[in-house]
């Protein structure tokens, strides 16, 4: 009996290979989340489909092992400095979007006529959105340093630590804790609060020296032994003293993430979480129910829209409240509007503890996947949506509860200045060195730390976006002798290239870039010169090579700069023009 139990789950995990693996690279050409083939994989493969896997639950046990890997690797990459870094945008936005979100679906499912457990669990799912999905689309366009990037950043970190106390809040709820005393209740709580402390104090004392001790030896799968025997002690740990496997797991990252061997955890434990994490995704997608969701097609679409919109209004407003303008909380606000994979896993306990019925499950569960199969390309069309917006509506200088000082707009007239339109690290050398030589400047920053920042270095600034008609003018660029533009999107780059072009067709225009992608549209759009950082390193690596082998400096300084005249074409495959190769041997010779 066991054995052919066995061979069982082994014939669906053959199965689910079978179908993932052809469903993932479809869904890798047509740029769909793999979050979401995964569930509809499940979906197809399930009982309620194909009926391939009848007992989903021989497959959620292989699954919960991924989301305790997968909570455990959120634990370790959960950098205490950065969320120091982001503290006003997470405790600010990231508390405002929860609670808002959280009320405002406790409201309507009470006036659906729903039990408050029920009403205030389906907030906290609500509130959730997917920390995988819209940080991979983020970095994917190159925008996490974005303003609007750093808004979804510092919203989704404080979403992901909240993914604590709502597990605990849902064991809280269960209706089978309806029959117990208010002591009982208390007498729960009081547990999981001293379990939590007993984890803290064994991660602080006992996981260091663990790993010490495991580090001393030369064998590398005994590191990887000691990852899952954490993992599985701390999970199993927490489960005793009534928390969630994922709750310990999650403290066992957090508590090692800021000790030295959280990068090598990281890198032996990344696999092994992929891997069984899409299983975990894969086990939801079996729950769907595509006859259901035919039948309720009509209300599913209703409340994807709801969803969307309550999501993204409430967004956009916790990002108004860090001091962003509003086509930043915009942005921010559509990226993050959809239903998260967190989302997912709190589903399934509220579905288990009995929060939720089955038909809730399944209505929630399809909203889920529907909005983050729609998540790709809302955050692809954020930025022209807020653009739009600014153009139209003139809605970019609007900002809530922080505002620029009285006199931040009132840049006293000059010419021959530079303007110097982002204040991130490298504005700011800038800036001390133009200051430095007595070269007049104007700085333009819409991020309101940064401008702070530069306000109170004394630096000439203003609060804006560059890429609009009034900025520009408040910042004389009829004037200017040269604009350097430090930061910001390749679409926002591009636009305020061809205003300042616009209005000073002669002003000379250096822009920053990562990525020599993106070379030819920022000339196209008007730049005189394009500094793209990767080839700039390319540059600087053979110099010093060069130097180190005692080539002429004269000869050092030609080269680089037929280079950087040949929009760095040589270090593309690109041959020189004619005349750039006749120049170069003229000089070498």
């Amino acid at each position: 009996m066991a054995r052919m139990h066995d061979v069982g789950l082994l014939k669906d995990l053959v199965l689910i290979l079978l179908v993932v693996l052809p469903a993932t690279l479809l869904g890798d050409r047509l740029r769909l989340p793999t979050i979401v083939v995964y569930i509809f994989c499940g979906a197809l493969i399930g009982p309620n489909a194909l009926g391939w896997i009848q007992n989903a639950e021989e497959v959620a046990v292989l699954a919960e092992i991924g989301v305790v890997l997968l909570l455990f690797t959120i634990g370790l990459e959960f950098s205490l400095p950065r969320l120091f870094h982001l503290r006003r945008i997470v405790l600010g936005s990231g508390l405002l979007q929860i609670t808002l979100t959280s009320l405002v679906v406790w409201f309507l499912a009470i006036s659906m006529g729903f039990g408050h457990g029920t009403a205030l669990a389906l907030g906290c799912m609500v509130s959730l959105s997917s920390t995988v999905i819209v940080l991979r689309t983020l970095v994917a366009r190159n925008e996490l340093s974005a303003a609007h990037g750093l808004v979804a950043l510092g919203i989704l970190l404080l979403q992901d630590l909240f993914l604590v106390p709502m597990m605990l809040l849902f064991r809280v709820l269960s209706p089978a804790n309806a029959s117990i005393s208010n002591l009982e209740i208390a007498g729960e709580i009081g547990l999981a609060i001293a379990g939590i402390v007993v984890l803290l104090l064994a991660g602080r004392y006992i996981l260091p020296f663990i790993f010490r001790l495991v580090t001393r030896t030369t064998q590398r799968e005994l590191f990887l032994i000691s990852i899952l025997f954490v993992v599985f002690v701390t999970a199993y740990a927490a489960q005793y003293f009534g928390l969630s496997l994922g709750l310990g797991a999650l403290l066992a990252g957090l508590l090692l993430s800021e000790s030295e061997y959280a990068d090598q955890i990281v890198a032996d434990a990344l696999p092994m979480r992929d891997a069984l994490t899409s299983l975990f995704f894969v086990s939801i997608g079996m729950y769907m129910d595509p006859a259901f969701i035919m039948r309720h097609l009509p209300e599913l679409i209703l409340i994807v829209v709801l969803v969307i919109l309550g999501k993204f209004l409430i967004a956009t407003l916790s990002g108004l409240f860090s001091g962003y303008n509003l086509k930043v909380a915009v942005v921010a606000g559509l990226s993050l509007s959809q239903i998260g994979e967190f989302s997912l896993v709190l589903a399934m306990i509220a579905r288990e503890t009995g929060i939720i019925d089955r038909d809730m499950h399944l209505y929630f569960i399809s909203t889920g996947v529907i909005t983050m199969l729609l998540t790709p390309s809302m955050v692809r069309y954020s930025e022209p949506i807020g653009n739009w917006l600014d153009q139209f509506l003139r809605l970019s200088r609007i900002s809530l509860f922080r505002k620029p000082p009285p006199d931040s707009q009132e840049v006293q007239p000059s010419t021959g200045h530079i303007l110097v339109i982002g204040y991130g690290k490298v504005g700011m050398y800038l800036c001390e060195v133009l200051r430095d030589v007595g070269i007049t400047y104007t700085i333009c920053e819409m991020n309101f730390p940064r401008f702070q920042s530069a306000r109170e270095s004394g630096h000439p600034a203003i609060f804006g976006d560059a890429g609009t008609t009034e900025i520009l003018h408040a910042l004389h660029v009829e004037h200017a002798s040269g604009a350097v533009i430090t930061s910001g999107t390749l679409d926002s780059q591009r636009r305020t290239i061809v205003l300042i072009r616009r209005l000073n067709p002669e002003l000379y225009i250096i822009v920053r870039t990562r990525y020599i992608f993106d070379l030819d549209a920022l000339y196209a759009a008007g730049a005189s010169l394009v500094i793209a950082e990767e080839m700039e390193a390319s540059v600087e690596i053979f110099s010093n090579v060069l130097r180190r082998h005692h080539v002429p400096r004269s000869v050092i300084t030609t080269q680089a700069a037929v280079i950087r005249n040949e929009k760095y074409g040589p270090f593309l495959g690109e041959k020189l023009s004619e005349d750039r190769l006749a120049e170069l041997q003229h000089f070498l010779t």
